[in-house]
């Protein structure tokens, strides 16, 4: 039985690889599992930080962004699997929105690509809610500020479609930013009235890109279980973006930074469009998948390979690729050295309670253990090399439990 990740907070760093959690078990094995075992070969250290926030009605998230961009090496890739409804925020606070999002820009400026997954609700926000049925369209925060990129999720291979319930939309706080206008653009033409009077045709649009979010297994207490939602879409992009990093790095070049300006110009070429699908909410059908940037999978879904010729140079863009081809080729290869952490929780501690605002650094997928490639080989759809021949045994000899 599949269910939906259930709701959450957390974020990551990789090469080093970041993320905080708010959340239970469950997800946390999602995390983890999925970030460690696409991101190979990254050392994890787990860092309590604890309910004590000082950033108010913010739940700790300014306080995390302010700590990192003090830090002398602040983390390459922080992927975020977590969002509020921006409506709260757009009627009684914006200012408090702006304030964490030029946090993220701030860090952003020190070289870190910063990732949040969607929302689950389609159109309807973080969460499908029909309360909305019958009016204006809702969307997610974090994901809607322009200083970061945002996660939608896909689902099936041949075809691949959006996943329904991968949020989308446009933004009531924030303009649109230069860096996706003509993309945005082309979208609302193809549009025409569908949704009129709903959303903002001048807010910042969103999902930037998106990856696989169906039909994902995670092992937890010993036991195989299926989850889907963008907080599985995030963490495996942000393990895409890490893997680039290494490459680059081990090349003597820079790391890739604040990601949508190259994913909204050259990088368009090494990204898969999703062109089927949509996401229903609030008593619509949502906004369908098109060519091109679309409110419900952004640019589309990363090949590796391709990516990885883009950001070395190695290639220009002008369309989305459509073609899931291209062997696999071993990467540069590289090892951070694993710093242990404080580890889990005691048994005896409630989780909800003791993962608050908890950070993990993932660096080395052999010092977790708990590593399950789930129903998609996502190393070959991605086109990353890899070898998960042991978790895909352990898969497989569980499957029939699921």
């Amino acid at each position: 039985m599949m269910v939906r990740a259930p709701p959450k907070r957390y974020v990551h760093l990789r090469s080093r690889l970041l993320r905080v959690l708010i959340m239970r078990p469950s997800p946390q094995s999602l995390d983890i599992q999925y970030t460690v075992g696409v991101a190979t070969n990254v050392p994890v250290t787990f860092i309590t930080v604890g309910p004590n926030t000082n950033d108010g009605a913010l739940d700790g998230f300014l306080d995390i962004i302010t700590t990192l961009t003090k830090q002398d090496n602040p983390p390459l890739v922080l992927t975020t699997s977590f969002g509020f409804d921006e409506t709260p925020f757009a009627e009684q606070a914006p200012e408090l929105a702006e304030t964490l999002c030029n946090a993220y820009a701030q860090l952003g400026a020190r070289g870190t690509s910063i990732l949040f997954a969607s929302g689950d609700g389609g159109v309807s926000g973080s969460q499908a809610d029909d309360s909305c049925d019958g009016s204006a369209f809702i969307p997610t925060f974090p994901a809607t500020c322009p200083y970061l990129t945002a996660v939608g999720s896909t689902q099936g291979i041949n075809p691949e479609t959006a996943a329904d319930f991968s949020a989308g939309g446009f933004s009531n706080i924030f303009a649109r930013p230069d860096y996706q206008s003509d993309a945005v653009d082309g979208y609302l033409k193809t549009l025409g009235n569908t949704n009129q009077g709903l959303f903002n045709t001048t807010g910042r649009g969103y999902p930037d890109v998106s990856t696989q979010g169906v039909q994902f297994v995670i092992e937890a207490a010993g036991q195989l279980q299926g989850v889907d939602g963008t907080s599985a879409s995030s963490p495996t992009f942000a393990s895409v973006v890490a893997l680039l990093n290494d490459q680059l790095l081990n090349a003597g070049q820079s790391p890739l930074g604040f990601l949508n300006p190259l994913l909204y110009s050259k990088g368009v070429a090494a990204l898969n469009d999703i062109t089927s699908g949509s996401n229903p909410g609030c008593g619509t059908q949502g906004f369908p998948a098109a060519a091109g940037w679309d409110a419900v999978t952004g640019l589309g879904t990363p090949d590796f390979q391709k990516l990885l010729s883009v950001v070395s140079g190695g290639a220009s863009a002008s369309q989305n690729s459509t073609d899931n081809s291209g062997a696999a080729q071993a990467p540069a290869g590289q090892n951070s050295t694993a710093t242990a952490g404080a580890g889990p929780c005691r048994a005896d501690i409630d989780w909800t309670f003791c993962i608050e605002f908890a950070v993990l650094i993932v660096v080395n997928r052999s010092e977790v253990g708990l590593l399950v490639d789930g129903r998609l080989d996502l190393e070959s759809f991605f086109q990353i090399p890899r070898d998960l021949s042991l978790t895909r045994r352990l898969f497989r000899s569980h499957t029939n439990n699921l």
